[in-house]
């Protein structure tokens, strides 16, 4: 259910863990310099390789205990695979860090070649590979800088992907991804114009049918633009229409516990929130980061913690910690 709503964190995780070093050397496989120094990153790739350095990179994320901590780093490690093997890179990638470099090198190829070759793209790297999904993200965030971010051009092209609806979502997802955070957008000229002051901003102009996929990334713009305003996130969640606040209140939960890392605090944020559904909505996404990587004994305390000093409501609360 919320899964996509922890794509992307690393944007937070490079800001808030800066202090794990910016140093342009790196000790063999004990440097954490990889998630934080593109110069490093790519030096160790070169060296290592890419399943090395991928497997580094989870390892970093398990330590930090920050979820998604490596995705979009893993990102630039598919650039940089692809621009050193070609379309061998795809062979090389592996499902770590949300399959980050599967998206990487995939959207490279497409930002490189854009619609030629497009139909040998969707049968030689997507139809026929049991990463399908993960193709298809990178698909669509390779068109959007293909295209120059244009995002209602790139949409279009996700629809050649399939006609059937939840396949293309797939590619949805990989242009609103990079139209908030920019992989591509280091290069010059290519910065979205579908970004405003207002958070929700495109998912307020797009057909129906974008909606969800697009409001699955509002919580990182929101980011952005509030940075740790926690409770002007909550404000501007509520002003999201239904059903698609409910991404927006969980994601509060989750990204308010990895900058607080106090449970207390983040309980009392979400306690802000005046529809009992928000506030539930927001203690899951809370319980789900919180829990990440604890053992059992530990999930089944903060559980119970969080059941005791809020009103969270029993379907959410058993959907979040179905066992205690």
């Amino acid at each position: 259910m919320r899964t996509w709503i922890f794509y992307g964190v690393a944007v937070l995780a490079l800001a808030l863990f800066s202090q794990i070093g910016a140093g342009n050397n790196f000790s063999g496989a004990d440097s954490a310099d990889i998630l934080e120094n593109g110069e490093v990153l790519l030096a160790y790739i070169d060296k290592f390789g890419v399943a090395a350095t991928l497997n580094r990179l989870a390892e970093i994320e398990k330590e930090l205990e920050f979820r998604g901590a490596c995705h979009a780093v893993a990102h630039k490690v598919g650039i940089h695979a692809y621009e050193k093997f070609g379309t061998r890179a795809f062979e090389l990638c592996t499902e770590q860090c949300g399959g980050g470099c599967y998206h990487g090198s995939i959207s490279e190829y497409a930002n490189k070649y854009g619609t030629e070759n497009f139909k040998k793209i969707l049968s030689s790297l997507c139809l026929e590979s049991e990463r399908y999904d993960q193709c298809l993200h990178g698909l669509g965030h390779g068109l959007i800088a293909w295209t120059g971010f244009e995002l209602f051009e790139a949409l279009k092209l996700c629809g050649e992907v399939s006609p059937e609806e939840h396949k293309q979502s797939e590619c949805w997802r990989g242009v609103f991804m990079e139209n908030v955070l920019g992989t591509f957008q280091h290069t010059p000229g290519s910065v979205s114009k579908y970004l405003s002051e207002d958070p929700a901003y495109p998912c307020t102009i797009v057909p129906e049918k974008y909606k969800h996929a697009c409001y699955q990334f509002a919580i990182f713009r929101i980011g952005q633009l509030y940075g740790k305003d926690l409770k002007k996130t909550g404000e501007v969640c509520l002003n999201i229409s239904k059903p698609y606040n409910q991404l927006c209140f969980s994601g509060l939960g989750s990204n308010s516990f990895r900058t607080e890392k106090n449970l207390e605090k983040v309980i009392s944020i979400c306690n802000l929130l005046p529809p009992i559904e928000a506030r539930s909505l927001c203690l899951y996404g809370l319980i789900k980061e919180a829990t990440f990587g604890k053992s059992e004994t530990k999930t089944k305390s903060i559980c119970r913690e969080i059941k005791e000093k809020t009103d969270i409501g029993a379907h959410i609360y058993n959907s979040a910690c179905p066992e205690t």
